[in-house]
């Protein structure tokens, strides 16, 4: 069996639910079970679970390589992010005739048939019990793999979809180019520019403040280079129903290649309870230059509205894990409310 995908696992409103429907289950059997991306070495900081098997994590792999764990497979799973949204993974798993195991949502069942080109659980003794049964029902494993590859290659190649979703990419380009924002506040970050203690407004980990090099007369803090995983977070209180600016500069220190850095912000409640993501943005290790040359990338993003019963946002600043990566810095962060 296989997973390819990374644990983002607060992403959307149901990935974390996902991930401990389809994944967690396999972690103890005596299947053998391989999965693909980042990050799943932490997850047991996010579920009561032990971490998986050395031999299950294969770490990254290049997304050219992907249709080879597809087919070779005989059952693939999908983790899902949202409950009316199939992730592009979903796809990719049908069009190269794997047999594809996924949640039980709202969007699996509108474009999919379980039971017919998929099957889908919405619990882990379900997904045990599908996973018994079709790796010893050959035959009807292979048939449903066949059915979901002709309907993603007649109904879901990029040749038919592209021309239905077109002329909305040009509306909302054309909206986007022309829209005004009007921003409402100072900075809600306490120390957005690293001048007094971090510890006293930040949390960080595996990351300090670099006064060598600055953005804007604000400091940087840099973030450890290689495998470390490394981030630094605040919280701030916000209005419901507002939108925030989110704002930095990256850089890399030093000639070598930097690493990814993911930008996420959480609404949560006065219980501390989760509400929705906010944001959530990603910059590629190619987007940060050397910091030694005098350049910085300019990072800015909007969130969704606040939700109705949001106190605060927790924004987090995570440089991912990059074998052989040189260190990163960020810098000048603001958090402001804004007008769309």
């Amino acid at each position: 069996m296989a997973v390819v995908a990374n644990g983002n696992f607060f992403l959307g409103e149901i990935r974390y639910k996902s991930i401990y429907d389809l994944v967690i289950p396999l972690f103890n059997q005596s299947y053998d079970f391989k999965i693909w991306g980042r990050d799943w070495e932490n997850i047991d900081q996010f579920y009561t679970v032990n971490k998986p098997s050395p031999h299950i994590l294969q770490g990254m792999v290049p997304f050219s390589d992907t249709p080879s764990c597809y087919s070779s497979a005989k059952i693939c799973i999908s983790v899902q992010t949202c409950n009316q949204q199939l992730s592009n993974r979903t796809y990719d798993i049908l069009s190269c005739g794997g047999f594809l195991l996924t949640s039980d949502t709202q969007a699996a069942r509108q474009k999919l048939q379980p039971g017919v080109n998929c099957v889908v659980s919405k619990s882990p003794a379900e997904t045990l019990h599908l996973v018994e049964y079709y790796l010893k029902h050959q035959e009807e494993r292979i048939k449903i793999a066949k059915k979901g590859e002709g309907l993603a290659r007649e109904k879901f190649a990029y040749q038919h979809t592209l021309q239905e979703i077109w002329p909305e990419i040009q509306y909302q380009y054309k909206k986007h180019m022309t829209r005004t924002v009007n921003i409402n506040s100072n900075n809600l970050l306490t120390n957005g520019d690293f001048r007094i203690d971090p510890n006293a407004t930040w949390t960080l980990y595996n990351s300090f403040i670099n006064k060598s090099y600055c953005h804007n007369g604000s400091y940087s803090v840099e973030f450890l280079g290689g495998e470390n995983n490394s981030y630094i977070q605040q919280s701030v209180a916000v209005t419901p129903l507002k939108s925030y600016l989110i704002r930095g500069a990256f850089a890399k220190l030093g000639s070598g290649e930097g690493a990814p850095v993911n930008i996420l912000v959480q609404f949560y409640s006065k219980e501390s309870k989760l509400l929705k993501i906010g944001l959530y943005a990603s910059l590629f290790a190619s987007d940060l230059e050397d910091v030694r040359e005098g350049k910085w990338f300019p990072y800015w993003g909007y969130t969704i509205e606040a939700p109705e019963n949001s106190s605060y946002a927790l924004i987090i600043i995570n440089k991912i894990s990059s074998k052989n990566s040189v260190p990163v810095l960020g810098s000048n962060f603001a958090f402001k409310e804004a007008e769309l």
